[in-house]
């Protein structure tokens, strides 16, 4: 941690969090191997910041400023925090929170809520100076998060390319991760004419596609062990492209028939054939869209890529940022 400091008076402090890209599950039916496992990727971009007060002992009502939706997360992980505390007084005075926008398939539900159960974990009395002392595990059971997938969670924690095995799999270690090729950029691309399914009719959807196994869980894990990650390590840019557009086909699969085909929209459908025709396969939606990622081999290619796809969609939204292989930080801010 960054100049760390006792919490004798009144001070501030900052944690920076990033966001998340989810490729797809590897099982969603009940009491099935890899249940919500899944493979997922930490990106420089959709950063979140939480800027807070801290004084102890509490010197009064906590001040939150925030858009409103995220208000109302950030108090539910407090209240989560208290009750598990047994004590509900925060050290807190004020908190000044810069989020994405929800519900664009980035992970940011997963890494608000992360980047308020760690400020509080790391400013309380008992807590250990590092980052890398939490657990996963611990992260879930503070944020409240992590019910379908530990993929943001273990990002948060430690960046990279992330693979959750999900629950009930043969593995000791639900969750890993890998540096990802820095140089490699990437490109996302959004359907401004949608969110991301979300609330209850996620769970139906979850409800509905989780009655049978996955026909293709076992081909989905073959290509994470035998194509993905080999990809990754070697730097070998076009068998990532290859395996990734493969798994998100497998993945996006299991939700055809609530969303409609592999894709969550038609337009995103469009986006993913386009790059086909010019020669790339690894489009993927990530989590319920509207953000579907494609991986360039470089800067070069991805600037190329832009000019493409701005001329064939004038009024597409696309983000251009690269892996981010750190873990979420926090510092004291010294006035």
């Amino acid at each position: 941690m960054i100049g760390d400091v006792g919490l004798g008076e009144a001070k501030d402090c900052l944690v920076k969090s990033h966001g998340r890209l989810h490729f797809g599950l590897l099982e969603i039916c009940d009491n099935a191997p890899n249940q919500f496992g899944g493979i997922g990727l930490m990106v420089e971009s959709s950063t979140a910041i939480l800027q807070a007060g801290v004084s102890k002992p509490s010197t009064g009502p906590l001040t939150i400023e925030a858009d409103d939706y995220w208000i109302s997360r950030l108090e539910e992980v407090c209240r989560l925090w208290a009750n598990l505390q047994s004590n509900s007084s925060l050290p807190l005075t004020k908190i000044r929170l810069t989020a994405p926008a929800p519900h664009l398939g980035l992970g940011s539900g997963t890494q608000v809520a992360s980047t308020m159960a760690f400020l509080l974990y790391r400013i309380s009395n008992t807590a250990p100076s590092s980052l890398e002392d939490l657990t996963v595990e611990q992260l879930s059971r503070l944020s409240g998060r992590g019910l379908r997938s530990h993929i943001g969670l273990a990002g948060f924690l430690n960046g990279g390319f992330v693979v959750d095995l999900g629950q009930l799999s043969d593995s000791p270690q639900r969750t890993s991760t890998m540096h990802f090729p820095d140089f490699w950029t990437i490109l996302l691309l959004r359907d401004q004419s949608m969110v991301g399914t979300h609330g209850n009719e996620e769970k139906q959807w979850f409800e509905q596609c989780s009655r049978e196994h996955n026909p293709f869980r076992v081909p989905m894990l073959s290509c994470i062990e035998e194509s993905l990650l080999p990809a990754i390590q070697s730097r070998d840019w076009k068998r990532w492209d290859s395996s990734i557009g493969d798994y998100g086909k497998m993945a996006g699969s299991v939700f055809a028939k609530t969303q409609g085909g592999v894709f969550r929209t038609s337009q995103m459908e469009h986006l993913a054939s386009y790059a086909k025709s010019l020669g790339f396969h690894g489009v993927a939606q990530s989590s319920w869209g509207p953000t579907v990622a494609l991986v360039a081999e470089d800067e070069a290619q991805a600037n190329w890529l832009m000019h493409k796809f701005r001329t064939q969609w004038p009024d597409l939204v696309i983000e251009k940022t690269r892996a981010c292989n750190t873990p979420a930080t926090f510092q004291w801010q010294t006035t």
